[in-house]
């Protein structure tokens, strides 16, 4: 299931999140000639984490020039804290049932097009850490934490094992990290993104911070933001 999202729609997204979130206002620009960019990809992701990571891999894949800025020392986010588990279901329309009765009942906010997209998407994900690390082995660690759930047989919690790291969450960033790297995807640390750089409605740009100077990147397509790590929101 292919999912489009426009430009000036990701704009109103992104403008939203901003106002909830106390981010600076984006820069807003009536020609490129205003400024200069020191940088430029097709793709700029803001946040070298988990959905970073892959997002980053699969627009490389796809023969995309990338970019990713990370406010931090070092890579990680959420993802190197976490037990590194992710779910591959036996039976997608079980999981996408049970998902479904999950936001239901915690009366969450939900969309039914990406829930499917996401049930779908999952059950791919054996093959796609195949493809990452060949040598990485899978193993089940644990199943649905609310059993009496429609669909809850379906959940198969698992895990990366027989790669390097101390714990789930470093050996599956490990895998993304060294997948990124194998891509020749620049990764500029401790580039805290500032604002996005928006020319007459339209996101052409981010403007990041390093080393106490202005930096600013040119996004020849888009800009990807994932940068919704909790432990370093005040």
């Amino acid at each position: 299931m292919a999912m489009q999202i426009t430009r000036r729609g990701f704009l109103k997204g992104a403008a939203a999140g901003a106002a909830a979130a106390a981010v600076a206002p984006a820069l807003a620009i009536d020609s490129e000639a205003d400024l200069h960019w020191d940088r430029s990809a097709d793709l700029v992701v803001i946040g070298y984490g988990n959905a970073g990571c892959n997002a980053a891999i699969e627009a490389a894949d796809a023969g995309a020039s990338v970019l990713i800025l990370e406010k931090m020392g070092q890579g990680g986010g959420n993802v190197s804290v976490s037990a590194g588990g992710f779910v591959v279901p036996t039976d997608k329309k079980e999981y996408f049932t049970y998902l479904k009765t999950l936001y239901e009942l915690s009366r969450s906010e939900w969309d039914e097009q990406i829930l499917r997209v996401f049930c779908e998407e999952s059950a791919e994900l054996p093959a796609y850490f195949a493809r990452l690390a060949p040598e990485a082995k899978i193993a089940v660690y644990g199943h649905a934490g609310y059993q009496q759930l429609p669909g809850a047989g379906s959940v198969n919690k698992m895990s990366l094992r027989n790669v390097p790291g101390k714990k789930g969450g470093d050996r599956l960033f490990g895998v993304l990290a060294r997948a990124v790297e194998k891509r020749g995807v620049p990764v500029l640390l401790n580039t805290p993104a500032k604002r996005l750089i928006v020319r007459k409605g339209e996101v052409v740009g981010v403007e990041a911070e390093q080393k106490e100077k202005t930096l600013r990147i040119r996004a020849n397509k888009a800009v990807l933001i994932a940068s919704g790590g909790f432990q370093c929101n005040p």
